[in-house]
């Protein structure tokens, strides 16, 4: 053998000497990397997991305000509940708009309230969709919405509202749809012993 190929023998020699300790030192140091005492070692000891609250169920009940006492409400609350009453129907167990109306006489004066007045004739009428309604469990809701758009001046005992009725359809499946003709109504509300109630109702 040469001089020149002992030569390139002995440094091919300390080159491979050379990577396997690099080698060797790389996997030492991944193990320390991935050794579970030295992760320990560098998590913060005050540091304590919280486990997620998990968010509370949905409701399946729907909560429904009280109606006002007619008693202690005020004229706006009286005017908003009696219409909103009389105007809510439930064609499945309701035989017509008679028994909403029978449902609103505690915001009524006895005289409003009687079956032979004429605001009674005027808000019991038949209605074309009832059957229809009826037949598919369809429920009618009512908004109303106050105004004092040419009322007369407030006084201690009596107080005039235009109001406007907007009827929604709410099917069994929970789907809505707004009733296209919302319903106008010119209300007189006087004080008595008892409290507010409705006197005069014009549509």
């Amino acid at each position: 053998m040469n001089r020149r190929s002992i030569i390139i023998s002995v440094v091919a020699a300390a080159v491979g000497i050379l990577l396997l300790l690099g080698t060797r030192a790389m996997f030492a140091g991944n193990d320390r990397a991935e050794d579970p005492s030295t992760a320990q070692a560098t998590t913060p000891t005050e540091y304590t997991p919280v486990p997620a609250t998990p968010p509370a169920p949905p409701s399946s009940t729907t909560i429904v305000p009280a109606p006002p006492d007619p008693g202690s409400a005020s004229p706006d609350a009286v005017t908003e509940q009696a219409l909103q009453t009389m105007f809510t129907w439930n064609p499945a167990s309701d035989v017509s708009g008679a028994d909403a109306f029978a449902r609103a006489t505690p915001w009524l004066t006895a005289r409003l309230a009687r079956p032979d007045a004429a605001v009674a004739r005027n808000t019991t009428r038949p209605t074309p969709n009832w059957d229809y309604w009826k037949t598919r469990g369809i429920r009618i809701t009512a908004h109303v919405e106050l105004s004092c758009s040419g009322c007369s001046p407030d006084t201690a005992d009596r107080v005039q509202r235009t109001a406007t009725i907007v009827q929604t359809a709410v099917a069994a499946d929970g789907r809505t749809a707004v009733i296209e003709t919302p319903i106008t109504a010119w209300v007189t509300v006087i004080r008595q012993d008892d409290g507010w109630r409705v006197d005069e109702l014009g549509f």
